[in-house]
């Protein structure tokens, strides 16, 4: 109990918004380090309906074009695009379903939470759980899953600035990533990932493990913030 209380105090206290980033379409990672987009034009950004994402797939924000070429460049080329206070990623450029997704922290993870991809199928295969069943057991930034409906499944990843990886936020990438911080906080992981380990039950297991994982997300925010 002792240890579920440190980690939930620690996250409530990491609560990291996305820098400002000079407003611009970024046509990669590099750009983006260096905030020098290719283009400052500004694009109004559109938040996609439960309705389109239903009908339509993709993820929740849509970057509005005005001309072919427009959309050409946001669809296929553009890494991300900056308003200027928030940063938007290209989900397609990294196979996680198409259009935009919001940036919610902006250290050395990009965090942000997105549709499906290669990663999610590889942990749904290794669990042996469908889509659906999987979904329950991972967490956004903003506290859940689903960020706009229950049947609307949103993954939380990190896409990692030194080498343009993009990860899923499983406890093995967490363990991964705290190794290397070590000291309170991946000794507390540690005995936290030990408890979620000996549930026997499924349902549980997967409630518990998701819940691990959205208090940690945060954390991963504050102890690499560059």
């Amino acid at each position: 109990m002792k240890i579920l209380a440190f980690v939930a105090v620690l996250a409530m206290c990491c609560n990291v918004s996305a820098r400002e980033i000079p407003q611009g379409v970024y046509l990669s990672i590099r750009d983006l380090l260096q905030q020098t987009p290719s283009d400052t034009v500004h694009f109004d950004v559109k938040k996609r309906s439960n309705f389109a994402i239903k009908m339509n797939g993709g993820n929740d924000y849509e970057i509005v074009h005005h001309n072919r070429a427009e959309k050409k460049m946001l669809k296929n080329q553009a890494f991300a695009y900056s308003s200027g206070d928030s940063l938007f990623i290209n989900c397609r450029q990294y196979k996680a379903d198409k259009h935009y997704a919001l940036v919610e922290s902006s250290g050395r993870y990009l965090i942000f939470h997105a549709g499906l991809s290669a990663l999610t199928k590889q942990e749904n295969a290794k669990r042996g759980a469908s889509a659906a069943a999987a979904g329950v057991m991972f967490g956004a930034l903003g506290g859940g899953l689903m960020a706009l409906a229950s049947d609307i499944p949103r993954f939380c990843y990190a896409l990692d600035t030194h080498d343009n990886q993009l990860h899923l936020f499983t406890l093995e990438f967490l363990d991964d990533i705290l190794k290397e911080v070590g000291g309170d906080v991946y000794d507390n992981f540690l005995r936290e990932k030990q408890m979620v380990d000996s549930i026997t039950n499924k349902e549980q297991y997967n409630v518990v493990y998701k819940r691990m994982i959205d208090r940690y997300i945060p954390i991963v925010a504050e102890v690499y913030p560059d």
